[in-house]
């Protein structure tokens, strides 16, 4: 709970409930945004409930990012444009930056802002920075954007392959962490390994 950010069991509570709707639109993909939607339910539950937890604000920006992407196969009605669900994806972000209690979180953050703008200048000094802290392994405990894959394309594999090693430490059955070490593998050309 405390890697998730929050003291608050009833907040942590909610969360879970929106991850669990997350994963399982990204499994069912036919039925992604739906699924998110009602995530974000539960995402802006937990944050009535902790208006201080960064994280739900930062899964809910998920349901934005896909509205835009308009390549899933399912059909989803809103009444946002394309303009509002980019500037509410930014918004939720920007909050995530805002409310981060220390400049490394705020920068782990500021990647996502980076990530989902067209200047990716100042993305290396940060990626470093946020690698070589010793709060790594909390920061990509949770993250909807999978920030690890377009990491390990840019040659930070062996990094993220020990964040992961050390997440699952924690909690043996993060499968994030450990599709994030298998995806290392396999862009960096170990396919025998990762199978």
């Amino acid at each position: 709970m405390q890697w998730a950010g929050t003291t608050n069991p009833e907040a942590f509570l909610a969360f879970l409930k929106g991850q669990g709707l997350f994963s399982e639109g990204h499994i069912k993909r036919s039925q992604l945004l739906p699924y998110l939607k009602r995530a974000n339910i539960n995402f802006d539950e937990a944050i009535r409930l902790d208006p201080d937890f960064i994280n739900p604000y930062f899964f809910r920006a998920d349901f934005y990012f896909h509205y835009l992407l308009k390549n899933e196969q399912t059909v989803f009605n809103d009444t946002i444009t394309e303009a509002q669900a980019y500037q509410l994806m930014r918004t939720s972000i920007e909050k995530a930056i805002d409310k981060s209690k220390s400049e490394i979180e705020k920068d782990y953050y500021r990647l996502y802002s980076i990530m989902h703008s067209n200047d990716w200048s100042a993305m290396r000094p940060i990626i470093e920075r946020v690698l070589k802290s010793p709060d790594a392994f909390h920061l990509f405990t949770y993250q909807p954007f999978n920030l690890a894959a377009l990491l390990t394309c840019l040659g930070y594999g062996e990094q993220i392959t020990s964040i992961s090693q050390g997440i699952l430490k924690n909690d043996p059955l993060n499968s994030a962490a450990k599709r994030q070490i298998i995806e290392a593998m396999i862009f960096s050309g170990n396919y025998n390994k990762a199978i």
